[in-house]
């Protein structure tokens, strides 16, 4: 049971989920749902627990000195053998790249960029995640990777291309924004160099919010034509209440409401389960 447990801890599925954001966004722009994408999302999926579980293998040394992540990490907390943990990354590795070769051939490839800029994010002597800037770009560029995987295999027209890349590095980088600012402490305290770290917690939390506006609007335009206006304007203004709530937050008590941040998604999340409710009913008639 414990095993099992690690295993969850190295993985960090729940994480994972989230990163499902990059596969699913070429989706959008399709006219009809395909048994494929279940696949696809799959292997996604499987790729991005690889690449968090890449990431607490080399995280040792900061997470040994954080006291909250030395029990989410096992290979600081040691109650299981090391060997296992590696067994288990790498059978993870094997049979996610082995379902695609089967299922995608070549546009693998794609899978496997997305996996090595991952690795590019987390692992010595590269370790970009340490370094400002390239911390965005490399996450950036792993969430791109996955992205173009889920584009292609779908075959979705070109003239989208841009904009899903767009999307998918504003998604990417309002992720690591959010990360940075919520271990701020304890990567200051490490002596990391990431990009919140450097141009401080306040300039970030406002970068974070004008970051997420042009998310938005850049969203709007382009799904302008599939969904109604109100209801792109309600959305947006609740969007627009909730970033309003966490600037006064601030500037009365100076805190910044780092879990209040997974409301600011809502309207998008409503946004895409209306459009793929639409191109659901649109397949099965």
């Amino acid at each position: 049971m414990k095993l099992f447990t690690n295993l969850y801890k190295l993985f960090r599925p729940l994480d994972a989920s989230h990163h499902l954001a990059f596969s699913i966004i070429p989706f959008i722009f399709i006219d009809k749902l395909s048994l494929s994408m279940i696949f696809v999302v799959f292997t996604v999926f499987l790729a991005s627990m690889f690449n968090f579980g890449l990431n607490n293998a080399f995280d040792i040394d900061t997470d040994s000195k954080n006291r909250i992540k030395q029990n989410k990490n096992p290979f600081v907390s040691k109650e299981t053998k090391k060997y296992q943990l590696y067994l288990a990354l790498f059978l993870v590795f094997f049979i996610d790249i082995m379902v695609s070769f089967f299922l995608f051939g070549k546009t693998t490839f794609y899978l496997i960029l997305a996996i090595l800029f991952g690795a590019f994010y987390s692992v010595p002597p590269f370790r970009f995640k340490k370094r400002f800037v390239f911390d965005m770009i490399f996450h950036g560029l792993a969430a791109i990777f996955f992205m173009l995987f889920s584009f292609f295999v779908t075959s979705i027209n070109s003239n989208y291309l841009i904009p899903s890349i767009i999307i998918c590095f504003l998604i990417s980088t309002l992720f690591n924004f959010e990360n940075q600012i919520n271990d701020y402490d304890a990567d200051k305290n490490a002596n990391l160099k990431t990009t919140v770290v450097m141009i401080g917690k306040k300039i970030s939390f406002f970068v974070y919010l004008i970051l997420f506006i042009v998310l938005y609007l850049f969203s709007i335009v382009i799904i302008k034509e599939k969904l109604p206006l109100f209801l792109l304007i309600l959305g947006f203004t609740a969007f627009s209440i909730q970033v309003t709530n966490l600037v006064k937050i601030f500037l009365k008590t100076g805190k910044i409401e780092v879990s209040q941040f997974s409301y600011l998604y809502y309207p998008l999340y409503i946004f895409a389960g209306i459009i793929f409710i639409q191109k659901f009913i649109y397949t099965i008639l």
